[in-house]
């Protein structure tokens, strides 16, 4: 249902001159129901939130301020630009797909492939399309020019075919302004998750790819398992994502390929940190102006994407290219982790409250205050958009003597850190960050703990690419990971 400019947009006034350069945008449709995602997030405001999950003010675009312009990213041309571009033949069909009535969507079923098992991926991709493009409203997959023998979306069901989602993308054609293309999903007939996860995910990643398809396949699973996080109902397949990246929680949230399926799907925590924090139109508005924001050109005879600018430069470039404040929108996320599934206080990500025990992060080291001074090294070096978690129990009589931090790690390379204060039942109650040092390797920082606190969380992160010049681009692959220390003690009384 459209509304008019001026009038009542997703619960705010969006102004006449906010609705007139979103609709001019390259390639995003987005109706005006949901033009205060993408306004709010090219109008610069992702800043980074207080420890209380709290809604911003009213965005700058949205105000009637000038629009920034789009990043201006510096290529170095020794480093890749994006991952290969890679145009893989669609299976052979061996019978007419079986296509949707209330839907674009077709299942090409593959030899020996019961019938019934076709016919439930189709209604899932049926319920799946009305969800995301009607109801939500997202930018629908482009059409195909028949290479499936019709411009419906194809799904390629095969007996022996693979268990996790695979996409097959088009060549594009080399006319059009932006990269921008079409695609099939392969799935076979044990489908991990069920069909309407498989359904929910293919959609997504396909529509993605008429935006933007110079994205790492990572980034693509990561938006669209968290979209079906919001849409569908999470089962085992989820929590088994979600525990995989927690128990290495040192890994980046954003690898370039998929080489581990619950790496790539338990990327999406990124996403659902983003919207929960973020978000302030329908679920995956956000995600998909991120992608759109990102959108390039890349020549017709190139071998790999020109994914430049990508999701993370968009992301640098709404806090204004400050490195502060990225930095402390990815310790934001750090922090938010340790406090998936049952560890969940209520402020943090309410949203993966069905995680459960599967969401809690693995702890690097556990030492008591007892026991300090001591100085300990991470057992496992840190990617970018890695965390770093350190858990002090506060054992002893009070009144508890201030403690000293101190963490160094290897250079060049940016960290942020924050010191938590825990109640015995895991609450958070207070949050200590220590002042962000953009070219330090070492901070030092002391801390008053909290009356009431049993713990202390000792939580860090880094963003950094491979240099301080150099910022972290999902491209350049394999990343660089950083070791680190962390000295903890005792301060002696004024």
């Amino acid at each position: 249902m459209s509304t008019p400019a001026g009038k009542l947009c997703q619960y705010k006034v969006l102004p006449r001159e906010a609705v007139n350069y979103v609709l001019s945008f390259p390639r995003v449709r987005c109706p005006p129901a949901r033009l205060a995602a993408l306004a709010w997030l090219l109008g610069g405001l992702l800043v980074t939130a207080p420890a209380a999950a709290q809604r911003r003010p009213l965005p700058p675009l949205l105000r009637g301020d000038p629009t920034p312009p789009k990043p201006i990213v510096v290529v170095d041309p020794s480093l890749p630009t994006g991952s290969p571009r890679r145009f893989e033949p669609r299976p052979s069909a061996l019978e007419r797909p079986a296509c949707g009535a209330r839907a674009p969507v077709c299942v090409h079923r593959g030899a020996a492939v019961p019938t019934a098992r076709a016919l439930e991926l189709l209604s899932a991709l049926e319920l799946g399309y009305e969800r995301l493009f009607e109801v939500l409203e997202l930018p629908a997959p482009r059409g195909d020019e028949g290479r499936g023998g019709s411009d419906a979306v194809d799904v390629y069901l095969e007996l022996g075919g693979p268990s996790a989602l695979e996409l097959r993308l088009d060549e594009p054609p080399p006319y059009r302004p932006f990269d921008s293309t079409s695609g099939a999903c392969v799935v076979g007939s044990s489908l991990r998750g069920g069909p309407s996860r498989a359904a929910t995910q293919c959609l997504v990643e396909l529509a993605l790819l008429g935006v933007d398809p110079g994205e790492p396949a990572a980034l693509r699973r990561a938006l669209s398992t968290q979209l079906w996080w919001a849409l569908g109902a999470p089962g085992p397949a989820d929590l088994q994502a979600v525990d995989a990246q927690q128990r290495a929680p040192e890994q980046g949230l954003a690898p370039r390929d998929c080489g581990s399926t619950d790496a790539c799907e338990g990327g999406a925590l990124l996403f659902e940190f983003l919207e929960w924090r973020y978000g302030s139109a329908a679920p995956g508005a956000l995600g998909f102006a991120l992608f759109s924001a990102a959108g390039s050109r890349t020549p017709a005879a190139a071998w790999q994407w020109h994914d430049e600018p990508d999701v993370f430069d968009v992301l640098r470039h709404s806090v204004g290219e400050s490195k502060r404040a990225a930095a402390e929108m990815a310790l934001g996320l750090a922090v938010a982790r340790a406090f998936i599934g049952d560890r969940d206080d209520g402020t943090q990500l309410p949203s993966l409250g069905w995680a459960g025990r599967w969401g809690r992060p693995r702890i690097d080291w556990s030492i008591a205050a007892s026991s300090l001074p001591r100085r300990v090294a991470a057992s496992r070096p840190l990617e970018p958009y890695g965390a770093y978690y350190l858990l002090v129990s506060l054992d002893g009589p009070a009144p508890r003597p201030d403690l000293g931090f101190r963490a160094e790690w290897e250079q060049p390379a940016a960290f942020a850190w924050t010191l938590l204060s825990l109640a015995g039942d895991g609450r958070l109650l207070a949050r200590r960050d220590v002042p962000f040092q953009q070219n330090a390797s070492e901070v030092e920082a002391s801390l008053v703990p909290v009356e009431d606190a049993r713990y202390l969380l000792v939580v860090g992160t880094t963003l950094e690419g491979i240099g301080a010049s150099h910022p972290f681009d999902p491209d350049v692959w394999p990343y660089e990971p950083r070791g680190l220390t962390v000295y903890l003690a005792h301060l002696p009384p004024p």
